[in-house]
Protein backbone atom coordinates (compact mmCIF):
# COMPACT_ATOMS: atom_id res chain seq x y z
CA UNK A 1 0.00 0.00 0.00
CA UNK A 2 2.87 2.36 0.87
CA UNK A 3 4.61 1.35 -2.36
CA UNK A 4 1.44 2.13 -4.24
CA UNK A 5 1.21 5.55 -2.59
CA UNK A 6 4.90 6.20 -3.34
CA UNK A 7 4.35 5.24 -6.99
CA UNK A 8 1.37 7.57 -7.24
CA UNK A 9 3.32 10.42 -5.59
CA UNK A 10 6.14 9.84 -8.05
CA UNK A 11 3.73 9.86 -10.97
CA UNK A 12 2.11 13.02 -9.62
CA UNK A 13 5.55 14.70 -9.38
CA UNK A 14 6.32 13.72 -12.98
CA UNK A 15 2.93 15.00 -14.11
CA UNK A 16 3.49 18.33 -12.32
CA UNK A 17 6.91 18.66 -14.00
CA UNK A 18 5.29 17.95 -17.37
CA UNK A 19 2.64 20.59 -16.65
CA UNK A 20 5.39 23.16 -15.83
CA UNK A 21 7.17 22.30 -19.10
CA UNK A 22 3.91 22.69 -21.01
CA UNK A 23 3.24 26.04 -19.32
CA UNK A 24 6.72 27.26 -20.34
CA UNK A 25 6.07 26.04 -23.89
CA UNK A 26 2.67 27.79 -23.87
CA UNK A 27 4.29 31.05 -22.67
CA UNK A 28 6.91 30.82 -25.41
CA UNK A 29 4.19 30.10 -27.96
CA UNK A 30 2.24 33.16 -26.77
CA UNK A 31 5.36 35.35 -27.04
CA UNK A 32 5.98 34.04 -30.55
CA UNK A 33 2.35 34.68 -31.52
CA UNK A 34 2.62 38.27 -30.28
CA UNK A 35 5.87 38.75 -32.20
CA UNK A 36 4.25 37.22 -35.27
CA UNK A 37 1.25 39.54 -34.92
CA UNK A 38 3.58 42.53 -34.54
CA UNK A 39 5.51 41.47 -37.63
CA UNK A 40 2.25 41.06 -39.56
CA UNK A 41 1.25 44.57 -38.55
CA UNK A 42 4.66 45.93 -39.57
CA UNK A 43 4.48 44.03 -42.85
CA UNK A 44 1.02 45.44 -43.52
CA UNK A 45 2.24 48.97 -42.77
CA UNK A 46 5.30 48.44 -44.97
CA UNK A 47 3.11 47.18 -47.81
CA UNK A 48 0.82 50.19 -47.42
CA UNK A 49 3.84 52.52 -47.43
CA UNK A 50 5.25 50.78 -50.48
CA UNK A 51 1.91 50.98 -52.29
CA UNK A 52 1.66 54.65 -51.33
CA UNK A 53 5.19 55.34 -52.59
CA UNK A 54 4.56 53.37 -55.78
CA UNK A 55 1.25 55.15 -56.30
CA UNK A 56 2.92 58.53 -55.78
CA UNK A 57 5.71 57.53 -58.18
CA UNK A 58 3.14 56.49 -60.78
CA UNK A 59 1.26 59.74 -60.30
CA UNK A 60 4.51 61.71 -60.64
CA UNK A 61 5.43 59.78 -63.80
CA UNK A 62 1.96 60.41 -65.23
CA UNK A 63 2.17 64.07 -64.26
CA UNK A 64 5.65 64.38 -65.75
CA UNK A 65 4.48 62.68 -68.95
CA UNK A 66 1.52 65.05 -69.11
CA UNK A 67 3.78 68.05 -68.52
CA UNK A 68 6.18 66.84 -71.19
CA UNK A 69 3.28 66.51 -73.65
CA UNK A 70 2.08 69.99 -72.71
CA UNK A 71 5.60 71.37 -73.13
CA UNK A 72 5.90 69.75 -76.57
CA UNK A 73 2.52 71.20 -77.55
CA UNK A 74 3.64 74.67 -76.38
CA UNK A 75 6.90 74.32 -78.33
CA UNK A 76 4.95 73.46 -81.48
CA UNK A 77 2.62 76.41 -80.91
CA UNK A 78 5.61 78.68 -80.33
CA UNK A 79 7.23 77.48 -83.54
CA UNK A 80 4.00 78.07 -85.47
CA UNK A 81 3.57 81.54 -83.97
CA UNK A 82 7.16 82.40 -84.80
CA UNK A 83 6.74 81.22 -88.39
CA UNK A 84 3.47 83.16 -88.72
CA UNK A 85 5.13 86.30 -87.32
CA UNK A 86 8.07 85.91 -89.72
CA UNK A 87 5.66 85.41 -92.62
CA UNK A 88 3.71 88.54 -91.64
CA UNK A 89 6.92 90.55 -91.41
CA UNK A 90 8.08 89.35 -94.81
CA UNK A 91 4.61 90.12 -96.22
CA UNK A 92 4.80 93.66 -94.77
CA UNK A 93 8.30 94.46 -96.06
CA UNK A 94 7.20 94.98 -99.67
CA UNK A 95 4.45 97.23 -98.34
CA UNK A 96 7.10 99.27 -96.53
CA UNK A 97 8.96 99.52 -99.82
CA UNK A 98 5.80 100.76 -101.53
CA UNK A 99 5.37 103.26 -98.73
CA UNK A 100 8.91 104.50 -99.33
CA UNK A 101 8.20 104.87 -103.06
CA UNK A 102 5.00 106.77 -102.26
CA UNK A 103 6.95 109.16 -100.01
CA UNK A 104 9.48 109.76 -102.81
CA UNK A 105 6.64 110.54 -105.22
CA UNK A 106 5.19 112.94 -102.69
CA UNK A 107 8.52 114.73 -102.38
CA UNK A 108 8.88 115.01 -106.14
CA UNK A 109 5.33 116.21 -106.35
CA UNK A 110 6.25 118.92 -103.88
CA UNK A 111 9.15 119.97 -106.13
CA UNK A 112 6.80 120.47 -109.03
CA UNK A 113 4.72 122.94 -107.09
Amino acid sequence: SQASVDAQVSQLGKAREKVRELEVVAQERNKLRKQCDSLKVELGEERRRRVTVETKAQAERASRAGLELELEKLRRQSTLLKKNAERRLSDQRPNLGELGAFEEQSEHAGDID
